[in-house]
């Protein structure tokens, strides 16, 4: 993976779109750090591995730590659309304190 994003920042890529969990499904973070040290300067999108995180706040927390500039999540359900899945959405936009986009994807 490491591999692929030099590729694709050397080919003049503007981002690229990644996510790693661990089997107990919290964020893997030792891999994750290398995917977005490898990525920079180029944006960063965690993607809907997302949805499967064990606890969607603590993901969020991790993705902050890691300078991941935006999170693409269908609320952790079939589709964004899902009134759970929008009280989510706006709890993730709330506790991302402007520091991770958020941007709902699934079912859209």
């Amino acid at each position: 993976m490491e591999k692929d994003i030099k590729a694709f920042k050397a080919a003049g890529a503007n981002g690229v779109v990644i996510g790693c969990l661990n089997k107990d499904g919290s964020v893997d973070e030792p891999c994750c750090r290398m995917l977005v040290q490898a990525a920079r300067p180029m944006s960063v999108t965690f993607h809907r591995a997302f949805d499967v995180a064990r606890d969607p706040i603590e993901a969020l927390q991790a993705c902050k730590r890691l300078g991941v500039n935006h999170i693409l999540t269908s609320g952790q359900q079939a589709s964004a659309g899902d009134p759970r899945a929008k009280r989510l959405i706006r709890r993730l936009v709330d506790e991302s304190e402007g520091k991770v986009s958020i941007i709902a994807g699934g079912g859209v």
